[in-house]
């Protein structure tokens, strides 16, 4: 039985009616692994620490709907051979050893997904909320020595502003302000040859970061999929709004580029640990290079995946709650 279908969500209605035929001739789900530092996958209650849990982020709790989700430990020795991709979102505080197990996963044909963020207000605001001031450290992400192998180079601390996806906010004292690290993408930052981007037209970052393609491996192919306007550049994530916009308004446009915050990256990769397991010497088994090829995802935000920027719950008709998607 079909269930009641808004007609708020029609544009999604193909997709629906696809995915409920998809749940009833394939009712066996496909794996997909989720490593995270954040509790994305929820977190149950324990009234003995006056911890009163967390709710899944409703865009896991969408995925969950037609793949088996698997979380993992951000220190996993190995990553199941048997999952059909991996998902990673803001590595931040990950043992050698889970990166490690993450290379050598995608040098045997792995398909991955990677978040991450120079700084997540996520991370922020738990630290407030939670009175554990601490998580602040936790704030920013990377995920070395892996990007770095793959070609890349994303710097430390630096965000992406454009003064053509900037944002208006209302600030502190009520007045408007403008803010170019708060990025309000178009279409036209979008690519529309790549299937995972190519129907989308909004997405919402604060403080995302960006890869710059320094060293490409000739076994790999590249595709920018998110990215800036040309009227953007660099910015120091402790610059405020009005430096950043003073920055713009000079007569020196030199520092003027258009900035890739997401990438897809197909191939045969080279492992990012040429040496081996990190202090465990030369192992037998460890791959030097793709065996099969892989493919990854690569985007310079994770915040626009939680629940506040991802999407918003409103009552719709019969008064249930309806998921509306803020970020495309």
């Amino acid at each position: 039985a079909i269930p009641y279908l808004s007609t708020r969500t029609e544009n999604l209605f193909e997709y629906e009616l696809c995915r409920r035929i998809r749940a009833v001739t394939e009712p066996k789900k496909a794996k997909v692994g989720v490593l995270s530092s954040f509790p994305v996958m929820g977190r149950p209650p324990a009234p003995q620490k006056g911890d009163s849990g967390a709710p899944r982020w409703l865009a896991f709790a969408e995925l969950a709907r037609d793949w088996q989700l698997v979380e993992l430990s951000p220190d996993v020795r190995e990553i199941p051979s048997d999952l059909a991709a991996l998902i990673v979102l803001h590595p931040s505080g990950f043992s050698q050893r889970a990166r490690y197990a993450v290379d050598q996963w995608l040098l045997r044909g792995g398909r991955l997904a990677v978040f991450t963020d120079p700084q997540s207000a996520y991370a922020l605001l738990m630290a407030v909320k939670t009175k554990n001031y601490g998580l602040a450290n936790f704030s920013a992400s990377e995920f070395e020595p892996l990007v770095s192998a793959w070609g890349f180079e994303a710097p430390a601390e630096s965000v992406a502003a454009d003064l053509e996806f900037k944002s208006d906010r209302i600030g502190a004292n009520g007045a408007l302000v403008t803010v170019p690290t708060a990025l309000a993408v178009t279409d036209k930052g979008l690519s529309k040859t790549d299937p995972a981007t190519a129907r989308l037209s909004a997405l919402r970052l604060e403080y995302a970061g960006f890869f710059r393609l320094a060293r490409p491996d000739a076994g790999l192919k590249y595709e920018p999929v998110l990215f800036t306007t040309d009227m953007a550049r660099e910015a120091s994530i402790s610059d405020i709004p009005e430096k950043i916009l003073a920055s713009f308004s000079s007569n020196d446009k030199a520092g003027l580029e258009k900035l890739t915050m997401g990438w897809r990256i197909e191939g045969m990769f080279p492992t990012a640990y040429p040496s081996g397991p990190p202090g465990g010497g030369v192992s037998a088994e460890s791959l030097k290079r793709s065996t099969k090829p892989g493919m990854v995802y690569l985007f310079g935000d994770c915040d626009f995946l939680f629940n506040d920027a991802c999407a918003a719950q409103i009552p719709d008709e019969f008064r249930q709650n309806l998921v509306i998607r803020r970020n495309d």
